[in-house]
């Protein structure tokens, strides 16, 4: 969905069912909560997909951007907020192409491992 024109991750409430979102990059349209939106929630941890993560938890996504312009929105990750990204295991690399406002992950989770990652 888009905040102040620029896409962003968005939040609603569950029982007011879900809507088919704007298209993605891959030109799926994604469900998800229908208006009216809920402003920004506090959050406790984040589950972050993606299609690769290496070792300094540095995240590969698809290039879009939500996750990160929502995570410098909200101070992602903070003391309070964990963020944990989800992968498979072949996709824990030892290195992905970084950005400086690319979210980073707290902990790396796939079917077979958890890794702590120390920032």
């Amino acid at each position: 969905s888009t905040l102040g024109g620029e896409r962003a991750l968005v939040w609603g409430d569950s029982r007011q069912g879900l809507v088919h979102g704007a298209a993605t990059p891959t030109g799926l349209r994604l469900l998800e909560p229908a208006p009216p939106h809920v402003a920004d929630p506090t959050v406790d941890v984040v589950l972050l997909p993606g299609l690769a993560v290496d070792r300094r938890s540095v995240r590969m996504g698809q290039a879009a951007g939500d996750y990160d312009r929502t995570a410098q929105r909200l101070g992602w990750p903070s003391a309070t907020t964990a963020v944990i990204a989800i992968v498979h295991d072949d996709e824990v690399v030892d290195e992905v192409p970084a950005e400086p406002h690319d979210l980073r992950a707290t902990a790396i989770c796939t079917p077979t491992q958890w890794i702590d990652v120390a920032h």
